[in-house]
């Protein structure tokens, strides 16, 4: 099983890859709409060239355009600063404003049939969270079990609070 701090790392590596994925995406869309600007104006300009024409507004356009799609295509994607491309720092959390005091009963000791708290990245296999420790994701049926659904619901608001970019989801174990 993989440490937490290897998966935050796989995770980071991942964002950065789609990040990259996403400004090499907009480049392409920009030189297929540059393309198609090309495209137009050059049909336009070969009605236009029908008529005497000295330095008109199409011309220049056409100039512009080429001298745009000439830039694009001549600068590779890996030599643009990864400045211009969109990052994500990684937030930082104070953990304690996030702990809660569960009432102490015997519903809240864990019971076997009750509500769980996944993370549902691997859909087929979810992680659960568990109290103990000082709570964590645990493997397929090793969670907590929540006796009550306010319980749960309490716990799922703070932990969708401390990642809300995260797949959490409430389920009942029967």
């Amino acid at each position: 099983m993989k440490t937490e701090k290897e998966i935050e790392d796989r995770i980071r590596k991942l964002e950065d890859e789609q990040s990259r994925q996403e400004f090499d995406l907009r480049d392409l869309e920009e030189i297929a709409r540059l393309e198609e600007n090309l495209k137009r104006v050059n049909e336009s300009a070969v009605t236009a060239a029908k008529k005497p024409v000295t330095q008109n507004k199409e011309g220049v356009e056409i100039e512009r355009l080429e001298h745009d799609l000439e830039v694009i295509n001549q600068t590779p994607v890996a030599s643009i600063p990864l400045a211009q491309k969109k990052t994500i720092e990684p937030q930082s959390f104070d953990d304690d404003q996030f702990t809660i005091d569960l009432p102490k009963t015997t519903e809240s000791t864990g019971a076997k049939v009750g509500y769980i708290i996944c993370l549902m990245f691997n859909v087929q296999k979810p992680t659960e969270w568990t109290e103990d420790g000082g709570g964590g994701w645990r493997e397929s049926g090793k969670g907590f079990c929540y006796a009550t659904l306010e319980q749960a619901k309490t716990r799922l608001e703070f932990l969708r609070a401390k990642w809300p970019d995260y797949p959490i989801e409430l389920r009942k174990r029967l």
